[in-house]
């Protein structure tokens, strides 16, 4: 017998491992080095076997013998280096693969790993230094571009991605990963036609993509297109119904379509499966503030189960704080993905304009990315503007922590691009949630909701897990449009009808809701009522819309149906309307101030909660009083008094914007100064 393998077994190995038979390739191993214990080809093969089935535990001594036999074998400290990465010991795993490289400097594969184990620990500037290496080295190295775009992509230079990615798929066009990943990237820049392409080839390379299906999916959602996200979103879970986020995406769709039953159904399954799916629990709770039938103690009890959820899942939590005890100067932060041509942006902009020139230091945490007019107008309003998008909840509770603020304040609550696991981590000493949002969050760690007297009346602090601060008059300031939209005198005096309307999201306006309208319209003969939302580009929905209409004995010739548009065609859309009509329990709010600014009242109806109640602050805080119904047949009494006086609707309409603009809701000096009040009140009694 020879003191080396021969060249069959040696053959038998190589075929087993080209083979995929890594059990067999297993077994081959340990015989050879039972019979040649000294002999590395054995070692490394069982080394090999035991990587492919990634069993790194077992793995990790036989690669750590491997090396002891050959200590200057670079590939033997690769491997290691890559079973060490695989079991979270980064520092360890990164000696080996310097090591390797020490022994062979051309080493591609081990300059790769290196890369991905830098990008790992957040060494994002060495990690594109080692892919760029890798592409010297293999400039057709397809996997070197895909991944160096991916590390571009996640420090903001999405320009250099772009190229990253559009040199990947240049190399290997049917690479399916790197059309998904420059998909991604397409989406966060906004070109959203190109996105679309590059998903659809991703997806024509690789049909069980569903991680494109996904995107696709959220992607026609966005748009509008609902029809097509259901099939999408429903074709994904066909595919993983073990994916919790594939639950979670087709939840959305049917919020959207307003099947709320179905969407809570799916978020329930999303946590089912990932219960620290945040998004999915922020979905659901979001949600419920359409569900009228639902008592505020079961929204109240669900925010509770999310918050301990999102305390026990916290990455990190912070109990000191370095922010000075007796400031001069107060650092706010403001958290939000909503720093763009968005309802927030239109109630926060006159605020910190005002706001910044006073006692204040702020500093702006984007959540998402996001970069129009609205955007460069708010930037310059803070000392700092910090970009979250990209980092996890822990790293992000550390870099707001690191920056100090006495207070930091949410503008999202359970809305899209929330980041409430960060405040469940408690990096600010108070914490606060305030415009975004119309509930409790449930987090125990923020210590305020700010409301006013009419959306938390005394009597309901015990809708929240938060303390109530009131904002004196109303807890709403609004921007006013700089479009030049002029109002237009009243439509019903030419069309010879009386036009009632409603701007909000279609999913607001549920069978109730509809079934209320429709009285409303039995109620005035010739009337008609406009709808314009974005789901109402879907001719699909539309169909659905008129059906449900008819079955309360509205005819199609009464609706007048239109999807989104820009904003300027939509405030034009006012002036076909005479009387805006509120849903419930879920309420206009931008849509109803800029009713009123385009001179067009808004009849709404009295809540049991914040939310319901946001059209009575509207009303209260704009002299509109009378515009506020007690209940259903109040309603329709409203409705039908207020269109049988078109003289007096037209006066109204004449000075209504004016009247908005002199009210609080418009009123930024004022309002800058009760929220300066309000911060250092908070920090004052963050003791008591």
């Amino acid at each position: 017998m020879g003191s080396t393998p021969s060249q069959t077994v040696t053959t038998r190995l190589y075929q087993a491992y080209e083979a995929g038979q890594f059990a067999l390739l297993e077994k081959l191993a340990r015989e050879l080095v039972e019979e040649f214990p000294q002999a590395s080809i054995g070692w490394r093969a069982l080394g090999a076997a035991l990587q492919e089935q990634g069993r790194w535990h077992d793995a990790l001594p036989v690669l750590r013998h491997c090396v002891a036999l050959m200590p200057e074998d670079a590939e033997a400290h690769s491997n290691l280096a890559l079973a060490l990465q695989n079991l979270g010991e980064l520092a360890a795993a990164e000696k080996h693969y310097r090591k390797a490289l020490q022994s062979e400097p051309d080493f591609t594969q081990a300059i790769m790993n290196l890369a991905t184990l830098l990008g790992a620990k957040g060494d994002y500037e060495l990690a594109i230094s080692c892919y760029r290496q890798a592409i010297d080295q293999a400039p057709s190295l397809v996997q070197a571009h895909n991944n160096l775009g991916n590390i571009l992509q996640k420090i903001g230079k999405y320009d250099e991605a772009l190229l990253s990615f559009r040199r990947a798929v240049e190399i290997r066009p049917d690479y399916a990963e790197s059309h998904y990943n420059l998909g991604l990237l397409l989406e966060k820049m906004q070109r959203l036609e190109e996105a679309e392409s590059s998903y659809l080839r991703a997806i024509s390379m690789q049909p069980t993509h569903w991680q494109a299906m996904g995107n696709l999916g959220n992607l026609y959602r966005n748009g509008g297109r609902l029809l097509d996200a259901q099939c999408i979103d429903s074709a994904v879970l066909l595919l993983r119904p073990d994916q919790a986020g594939a639950h979670c995406n087709l939840g959305n769709t049917w919020k959207n379509l307003g099947r709320f039953d179905d969407a809570l159904r799916c978020y329930r399954a999303a946590l089912a499966l990932d219960p620290g799916l945040h998004q999915a629990h922020s979905n659901l709770l979001f949600s419920l503030n359409y569900v009228e039938s639902l008592s505020v103690l079961a929204s109240l009890e669900e925010a509770r189960h999310f918050g301990a959820r999102f305390e026990q899942y916290s990455p990190v939590r912070f109990d000191r704080w370095s922010c000075e005890d007796k400031p001069e100067m107060l650092r706010v932060g403001f958290v939000s993905g909503d720093f763009r041509q968005h309802p927030v942006a239109y109630f926060l902009l006159s605020v910190l304009e005002k706001l910044s020139r006073k006692n204040l230091d702020l500093i702006a945490f984007s959540t998402f990315n996001g970069d129009d007019l609205y955007t460069r107008k708010l930037k310059p309003l803070f000392s700092s503007w910090i970009e979250l998008q990209e980092f996890d909840d822990a790293e992000a509770a550390r870099m707001i922590h690191k920056l100090a603020p006495h207070i930091l304040i949410d503008l999202s609550g359970h809305t899209a691009h929330n980041r409430l696991p960060v405040f469940a981590c408690k990096p600010a000493p108070v914490q606060a949630t305030w415009l975004g949002y119309f509930a409790t969050t449930g987090v125990a760690q923020i210590d305020y909701v700010i409301g006013d007297p009419y959306v938390t009346p005394p009597g309901e602090e015990s809708h929240f897990t938060e303390s109530i601060w009131r904002m004196p008059k109303s807890y709403l300031c609004f921007t006013p449009p700089e479009e030049d939209v002029v109002v237009n005198e009243l439509p019903a005096l030419s069309k010879g009808y009386v036009c009632f309307g409603c701007f909000n999201n279609l999913s607001k306006v549920n069978d109730a809701v509809v079934a209320l309208w429709s009285r409303v319209l039995q109620q005035i003969p010739g009337s008609k009522l406009f709808l314009k939302s974005a789901q109402l580009a879907d001719p699909g929905i539309v169909g659905t819309t008129v059906d449900r209409f008819a079955a309360w004995g509205i005819q199609e010739d009464r609706l007048i149906l239109d999807g989104g548009s820009n904003r300027i065609e939509y405030l034009q859309a006012y002036h076909h309307v005479d009387i805006a009509l509120d849903p419930f329990p879920y309420p206009g709010g931008t849509t109803s101030v800029e009713g009123l600014w385009m001179g067009v009242p808004v009849l709404t109806r009295k809540g049991d909660r914040f939310i319901a109640h946001n059209g009575e602050s509207i009303a209260h805080n704009t002299g509109q009083d009378e515009w506020i119904a007690e209940d259903e047949m109040d309603f329709v009494l409203k409705a039908s008094r207020f269109a049988a006086n078109l003289e007096a609707l037209a006066e109204l309409r004449k000075g209504l914007r004016g009247q908005l603009l002199a009210s609080n809701l418009c009123d930024a000096e004022r309002f800058s100064t009760d929220l300066e009040e309000a911060f250092w009140g908070m920090w004052m009694g963050r003791e008591r």
